[in-house]
């Protein structure tokens, strides 16, 4: 990181587009940018701070971690939408949420009820590792 504070604005770009251009070429994220401090902050007017509620966890990561799911995300957007997407798809896209998801699910679970049909939904969680 010292390097970089004191690298040339247009020498750290080069090295920053290099390095998340390997990251995002071989899948390997290094672990370091993984790692996250948690620090409890007491929350104010509480009358006891022997309890878990009585705290909140703020979360502190790499930037060069957080700064390249950014960009992950802005090539992940752009490949859907050259290629476009799925009717179905919420992910990574503006003006779609989980929430508008949920209700659509909602919506097509009740009109099936109405006409007497059922309605079968799997979900899954895969969550990406990125390892080095």
């Amino acid at each position: 990181m010292l390097m970089l504070d004191n690298a040339k604005r247009q020498t750290m770009v080069k090295c920053l587009s290099r390095l998340w251009n390997e990251v995002w070429i071989t899948h390997i994220m290094p672990n370091k940018w993984k790692l996250e401090q948690r620090f409890l902050l007491p929350k104010a007017r509480k009358e006891h701070y022997n309890t878990c509620n009585s705290y909140r966890t703020v979360s502190i990561t790499s930037i060069l971690g957080k700064r390249l799911e950014k960009i992950m995300v802005r090539r992940l957007v752009y490949r859907i939408d050259l290629n476009g997407c799925d009717k179905n798809q919420f992910a990574y896209l503006q003006g779609l949420s989980s929430t508008q998801a949920v209700l659509m699910l909602a919506d097509t679970i009740k009109s099936n009820m109405i006409q007497n049909k059922s309605t079968g939904a799997l979900f899954s969680i895969t969550p990406m590792h990125l390892v080095l």
